[in-house]
C-alpha cells in the first residue's frame, strides 16, 4: 500500500469516526423529545437550532431534574453526561487536524493525523528525551474512537427507550442492553472510576 492508499484509509476513518459522533447528536435528540414529551420532528428542529454541545447536553440534564424518574436512570444519565464531554474532546482532535507523514522504523513513511490542538500543547506536553511528544492518531486510534462513540450512542438511545418506559410510553425496552450500560447502570458504590 503506498502513501497516498494510507492517506485515504486514514481519512475515511476519520469520516466514520465523525459519523460515529454524529448518532450520539441524533441520539440527544432522541433522548430530548423523550423527556419533553415532544415528537421526533420537533425535538430535532429545537435540539439542532441550540448550537453548542454543552448547551444541549445542559438542556437535557435540566430537563432530567425537573421529571420524576429512577435515581439509578438519573445516576446513569449523569455517567453519560460526563463521557459524552469527555469524548467531544475527542472529537474535536477529529474535526480540527492535518494530515501529516511520520517515517517509522521497520515500515517507511505513513500518514498520521495530527490534532490541531496538539500543537498548541507542546509547552505543556510530556517530554521523551528532552523532546515535546505531540499527540498523533493513527488508523486504529481513530477506529477506537469510532466505536467508543457508537458505544456512547446506544447508551444513549438505550436511556432514551426506558426514559419512555418509565413514562408508560412504552410497554418494554427492546434495545440491547451494552457493556456500556451495565456498568452505566452499577450502583455508585461498585461502579469503577469514570472513564
Amino acid at each position: 500500500m503506498d502513501e497516498s492508499d494510507s492517506t485515504n484509509e486514514l481519512m475515511a476513518s476519520v469520516g466514520e469516526a465523525i459519523n460515529a459522533w454524529s448518532s450520539i447528536e441524533w441520539a440527544l435528540d432522541g433522548l430530548f423529545g423523550s423527556i419533553s414529551g415532544t415528537d421526533s420532528t420537533r425535538s430535532s428542529i429545537i435540539m439542532a437550532s441550540i448550537i453548542s454541545l454543552e448547551a444541549r447536553l445542559q438542556v437535557i440534564d435540566n430537563l432530567i431534574g425537573q421529571i420524576s424518574i429512577r435515581d439509578e436512570l438519573r445516576t446513569y444519565w449523569s455517567r453519560c453526561f460526563i463521557r459524552i464531554k469527555k469524548q467531544a474532546r475527542k472529537r474535536n482532535e477529529l474535526a480540527h487536524f492535518t494530515v501529516v507523514s511520520r517515517f517509522f522504523e521497520g515500515k517507511g513513511k505513513s500518514p498520521v493525523l495530527l490534532p490541531y490542538f496538539s500543537v498548541g500543547r507542546l509547552s505543556i506536553a510530556p517530554a521523551k528525551n528532552g523532546t515535546p511528544v505531540i499527540r498523533e492518531l493513527g488508523h486504529k486510534d481513530i477506529q477506537h474512537r469510532a466505536s467508543v462513540f457508537y458505544g456512547l450512542a446506544a447508551a444513549v438511545r438505550w436511556l432514551s427507550v426506558e426514559m419512555r418506559v418509565e413514562q408508560g410510553k412504552r410497554a418494554v425496552n427492546h434495545l440491547p442492553i451494552t457493556d456500556l450500560v451495565q456498568l452505566l447502570l452499577q450502583p455508585i458504590d461498585q461502579t469503577p472510576t469514570e472513564s
